[in-house]
């Protein structure tokens, strides 16, 4: 059974140690290692998740299979795409799932709860590397369509995200 709840100030840690492992997982067969650990120790401080838990207009939603977190997704207010798609947009700025739990109808379940977190917004919209097919196929079966691009520092190396956008909301 899956259980989905919002991230708690107690669960900081043991969220930390979930986030650092699952993007390890995911880019690190495709990264340097000197990359991933300068973009790692930098992004994955316990003050870093503390600043993104306490920002305002955010909110992070965990995944769990028994009282382990399985995956988690992050939404928040980010101004960087107003110019391209209006002020009533969301960013989709993480969205993870434990490898063993892919393909089992969980990722989409998120993403439903992730519509639910963005009523009344006009667009959520999300940047995903341009290299990882697997995500961008996903986004794309869920109705995301590229739109923009815009570049990720990953330790050393300028790398290029596609944005992706979804309608939420009919204008």
């Amino acid at each position: 059974m899956i259980r989905f709840s919002l991230l708690q100030e107690d669960q900081l840690d043991e969220f930390r140690v979930f986030s650092r492992w699952i993007f390890n997982e995911t880019f690190a067969p495709t990264n340097s290692p000197e990359s991933m650990k300068a973009y790692m120790d930098e992004a994955f401080t316990p003050e870093q998740f503390k600043k993104e838990f306490e920002e305002s207009a955010s909110v992070s939603c965990l995944a769990f299979s028994e009282d382990n977190i399985i995956g988690y997704f992050r939404i928040r207010k980010n101004a960087e795409a107003d110019h391209l798609l209006g002020e009533n947009n969301l960013e989709l700025q993480r969205f993870y799932l434990h490898p063993e739990y892919q393909g089992k109808g969980i990722a989409q379940e998120m993403m439903k709860l992730v519509y639910q977190h963005c009523k009344g917004c006009e667009w959520i919209w999300l940047g995903v590397w341009e290299r990882n097919p697997r995500a961008v196929q996903f986004y794309k079966k869920c109705g995301f369509e590229h739109f923009a691009e815009h570049h990720f520092k990953m330790g050393d190396e300028l790398q290029t995200d596609w944005l992706m956008r979804k309608r939420i909301i009919q204008t």
